[in-house]
């Protein structure tokens, strides 16, 4: 992938609408490492929304307070592959219940699994325990390079690189399923996964390429928060994009005759479900009935014979072969324990 706009340009209005438009988000919020670098005006108890958002937005680009890692990387689990309107009540309340590493490495497994309820994939509680444990094995500190994060329980190159940026402002790109839209749209004028789909190592250089000099975590920010609201999967907002300009999606689909990307995107997206297959439902998927079995045991203990009872009576798995198979895989992941016909969490 190349670009084919004057980059520096299309840098500048972005940062703009991001100073204008983006999301105030808790994790986001950064840090005054000392006492001389607090502001000189703190924000007034009545402050506007107005204030509220310049205040948010000169400490997002202040580069010299940072955020804790802990925060971020706490952010970034809950919000993988999960909505950020479920995961900012969570994540709240994660942060006032186990504010440090320290106090999360002394809680039980079972009891961060109780709290995780509600977003899913648990083995992601899970990494988030076992990190804290290994970082307070390092007495708090948090490796800074790509290659030593990547050792961390549950981190994969975006996290690491997000931890890299977001925490330690350092120089890099982070690339989620938001970015590779948004970039993919603005510089090749296709959507993220058409063919030929980009390797890993490519995505990252690209993105690492369009960075602006000492900016990459602002820049890494507005991208996300440009694909979640402007730049969207099914439906862009293209009659009020401020990119529309540059982008190449844009102008190819004008000159296929459409006003905007958006009208040639939704008939692209009706024919496509046309000649797809029917889906699975997900109340019948391995995933919907593991959640499940989780919630079964937070309420406590259960035998096999009565977590059988209760699958097929509340959610209508009858396989017991496939219960058993789900349950071996939860026992292989460690997020629950089998010992004398009795499950349990942790």
């Amino acid at each position: 992938m190349k670009t084919t706009f004057p980059l520096s340009e299309l840098q500048q209005t972005l940062l703009r609408w991001w100073r204008r438009d983006g999301r105030i988000l808790p994790w986001r919020q950064k840090q005054h490492t000392t006492q001389s670098q607090l502001p000189s005006q703190q924000l007034a108890a009545d402050a506007t929304l107005l204030e509220v958002r310049d205040h948010a937005f000169a400490e997002y680009l202040a580069p010299h307070l940072h955020r804790d890692p802990y925060r971020v990387v706490v952010a970034e689990l809950m919000l993988q592959q999960t909505q950020v309107d479920r995961v900012l009540p969570k994540y709240l309340a994660w942060m006032k219940r186990w504010p440090t590493t320290s106090e999360l490495a002394q809680t039980p497994l079972a009891e961060v699994l109780i709290f995780w309820q509600g977003l899913g994939y648990n083995r992601r509680a899970r990494f988030l325990w076992l990190l804290a444990q290994q970082i307070e094995e390092r007495s708090g500190k948090w490796p800074q390079t790509e290659e030593e994060l990547l050792k961390l329980p549950g981190i994969g190159k975006y996290t690491a690189r997000a931890i890299m940026s977001f925490a330690f402002g350092l120089q890099v790109a982070v690339v989620d399923t938001n970015v590779k839209r948004v970039l993919r749209r603005l510089a090749e004028g296709k959507e993220a996964a058409a063919a030929p789909i980009p390797s890993e190592k490519e995505w990252f250089a690209f993105a690492d390429s369009v960075l602006p000099a000492d900016q990459a975590d602002p820049w890494n920010q507005l991208i996300m928060d440009f694909g979640a609201l402007v730049c969207t999967a099914k439906a862009p907002r293209c009659e009020n994009c401020p990119a529309r300009r540059y982008c190449l999606a844009q102008k190819e689909a004008v000159q296929a005759g459409y006003q905007t990307y958006r009208e040639y995107l939704a008939v692209q997206l009706r024919s496509q479900e046309k000649s797809q297959k029917k889906m699975i439902r997900f109340e019948n998927t391995d995933r919907y009935f593991r959640g499940r079995i989780m919630d079964i045991l937070r309420q406590g203990p259960v035998t096999h014979l009565l977590l059988a009872e209760r699958m097929e009576k509340e959610f209508g798995l009858s396989d017991q072969s496939r219960l058993m198979k789900l349950v071996q895989k939860l026992s292989e992941e460690k997020l629950i324990t089998v010992s004398n016909l009795t499950l349990k969490l942790g």
